[in-house]
């Protein structure tokens, strides 16, 4: 590296300027006039490429007994879609630091030694002139490029600082569909849990109306066959709960599955179906909302940004472009041999003027990608205002639902209470206790599944309003508050 450090160092060997400090003086303002001063300063250009995302909280919680915000909080960690998202981010970030690397100056340092054997000079139109050689040569010395006028350039900078925000929005889009996949396994699972819950009372019932069938019978007021009934019906619901045991299993692992958790963990979920009511919000403005909120509207409108600077990148194609040129090294026969400092600078342009079609197919291209982008847009609008319509009516029908089945919950226990207390009175057998008690199976059987419809839509509803990190549910410690 001696002969590199020489060239600084040897003020004295000048190439037709009064100093080498000159020419580096000339270099340094071309440099600070270039195009990359007017997007942004040096400080806040490095301030945009280098960081690689945001982190997101890693501290650990308890997994035994889990809330809803807990699985979301461990699924937003360690699921695939947000981990991709954030190396999307990186590659965006990657590809807009190439994108700015043709604005900014480009300098490397070459090295070559060569031995000539023989050289004839008059085949280089030198007349009578003898052959030469052998000889040595050698050059080391700095090359400098720095684009002084490239539109395109410029413009696929400015595409990459938008792509960069795409891939941010969408990296936020692939957090609320994370936080929606939990959601659902979670609503899934207390489903599952509530089955199992029902199940069990299920066969607690029917083991007490065994007992009181068999009570009957040994007082002679039943007979064997109330027995043999009532000995089925319990059969039949330990059968349902060994299914609901096995549906409750398969909806703790897709839990584990979605939330990244060990699979041998025992758990328990913390939150319930309890239902929640909540107050109305006027469609006008839900829709306002949502057309605010959505990020799948701030996606396409960035991405037609985008598409609107590669368009902008194509056109400026047919452009002139500016560029300096210098080098400065020493030349010579080899290192400390005749070596002399040697150099030039030179700015240049250059500009297509024939090439088949190539710059204009690249507009073309651009601009459909845009107009495409522009249609997807204003289909999106469309969709987001039937989605939050949808959503209002689901909540709405699924409200109705809840107090429906609740009423029906209310109604079965009654019957069964008094067909438990006609067979107790000797009145009859056991006939309409059986099917008391499998109309109170089928209704809380129901009361589950309206109450995990009615969350279903309360979640599709904050979903169609961009607001999914806002779904909660009521916590069990709160209920026995």
């Amino acid at each position: 590296m001696s002969f590199f450090l020489k060239i600084f160092k040897d003020r004295s060997r000048t190439f037709g300027f009064k100093g080498f400090r000159r020419i580096m003086l000339a270099l340094g303002i071309l440099i600070v006039v270039s195009p990359i001063s007017a997007t942004a300063s040096w400080s806040s250009f490095f301030e945009k490429i280098l960081p690689l995302g945001k982190k997101h909280p890693t501290e650990e919680i308890n997994s035994s007994s889990l809330s809803l915000q807990q699985v979301i909080q461990f699924a937003l960690k360690n699921h695939l879609l947000t981990k991709l998202a954030l190396e999307q981010i990186r590659e965006a970030k990657a590809q807009r630091l190439q994108a700015g690397s043709e604005l900014l100056p480009h300098v490397e340092a070459t090295m070559s030694e060569n031995r000539v054997g023989r050289m004839n000079l008059e085949a280089m139109g030198f007349k009578n002139q003898p052959l030469i050689g052998p000889f040595d040569t050698f050059d080391a010395r700095f090359r400098l490029t720095q684009t002084i006028f490239d539109l395109s350039a410029l413009s696929r900078f400015q595409a990459g600082n938008a792509n960069v925000k795409v891939k941010q929005y969408e990296e936020e889009f692939a957090r609320q569909k994370v936080m929606l996949e939990a959601s659902l396994a979670y609503l899934a699972a207390l489903q599952s849990k509530g089955r199992f819950k029902a199940a069990e009372a299920n066969v607690e019932l029917a083991e007490r109306l065994l007992k009181q069938a068999e009570h009957q019978h040994e007082v002679e007021i039943a007979t064997g066959v109330d027995v043999a009934r009532a000995t089925t019906r319990t059969a039949e619901e330990t059968f349902q709960l060994e299914q609901f045991r096995l549906g409750l299993t398969e909806s703790y692992l897709q839990i584990q599955r979605v939330a990244g958790l060990p699979y041998e963990d025992l758990l328990d979920l913390s939150d319930s179906l309890s239902y929640l009511d909540e107050p109305e919000i006027p469609i006008d403005d839900a829709i306002d909302l949502a057309q605010k909120n959505r990020l799948e509207m701030r996606i396409l409108g960035d991405g037609i940004r985008t598409e609107n600077y590669l368009l902008r990148a194509a056109k400026a194609e047919m452009l002139p472009k500016i560029a300096l040129n210098g080098d400065y090294g020493l030349s010579g026969n080899g290192p400390r041999r005749n070596d002399r400092g040697t150099g030039e600078i030179m700015i240049g342009g250059s500009m297509p003027l024939l090439e088949g079609g190539k710059i204009w197919g690249a507009i073309k291209e651009a601009s459909s990608r845009k107009r495409q982008l522009e249609q997807k847009l204003a289909d999106l609008r469309r969709q987001i205002e039937e989605d939050v319509r949808l959503a209002l009516l689901k909540i709405k029908t699924e409200k109705q639902q809840v107090k429906t089945a609740t009423s029906i919950l209310e109604l079965a226990s009654r019957e069964l209470k008094m067909a438990q207390d006609r067979f107790g009175e000797g009145l009859g057998d056991n006939v309409e206790v059986i099917a008391a008690q499998t109309t109170l199976a089928r209704a809380r059987e129901t009361h589950i599944s309206a109450l995990t419809q009615y969350h279903v839509a309360r979640l599709n509803l904050f979903y169609a309003l961009g607001q999914t990190g806002a779904f909660y549910l009521k916590n069990t410690d709160q209920e026995k508050e």
